[in-house]
């Protein structure tokens, strides 16, 4: 039961819910601004191409970067391992895959039928895959050098 409310926790009250909030919110507040950057994405055929490709990029990093998370050393991970909390890296890398994910199915939702939508949905989709994939891979990235920083200091085969 407490592991269910850690994933309801990390997942409303994360940086990344905060941003995809933000968003929401300004696109509300805001649409002919977020109308205006979408016709900009969408008439643009340089961002409209490359841009799309940045969370799939990030998606990678993210993956890639989750093997250190999960195994800071090529041997000797047995204390990570063991420790009471480390199903809680193992849930937050999961939510980071999920995350990842979503971004990049509607990055190519968005390259595929950005000729179908309208310019408010482009802009606040671009910016949501965009920021949020960027954002995983920044916390897995930094998860991945403090975990060994961490076992570097406190472990004891070290």
């Amino acid at each position: 039961m407490n592991r269910i409310v850690d994933i309801f926790r990390f997942t409303f009250i994360s940086p990344e819910s905060a941003v995809i909030l933000m968003l929401l919110v300004g696109a509300s507040a805001f649409p002919d601004l977020f109308s205006a950057l979408g016709e900009k994405i969408k008439d643009n055929d340089a961002v409209s191409q490359w841009m799309p490709t940045l969370p799939i990029l990030f998606c990678g990093i993210t993956f890639r970067l989750s093997s250190k998370v999960r195994a800071p050393f090529e041997a000797g991970n047995r204390e990570l391992y063991q420790w009471s909390q480390y199903n809680k890296i193992v849930d937050r890398l999961l939510a980071s895959y999920i995350l990842c994910i979503i971004c990049c199915l509607a990055s190519i939702y968005l390259w595929v039928f950005a000729g179908d939508i309208n310019y408010l949905l482009i802009a606040q989709l671009s910016l949501t895959s965009l920021l949020v994939s960027a954002l995983v891979t920044f916390n897995v990235f930094i998860a991945s050098h403090k975990i060994r920083e961490v076992m570097e200091l406190y472990g004891s085969s070290r």
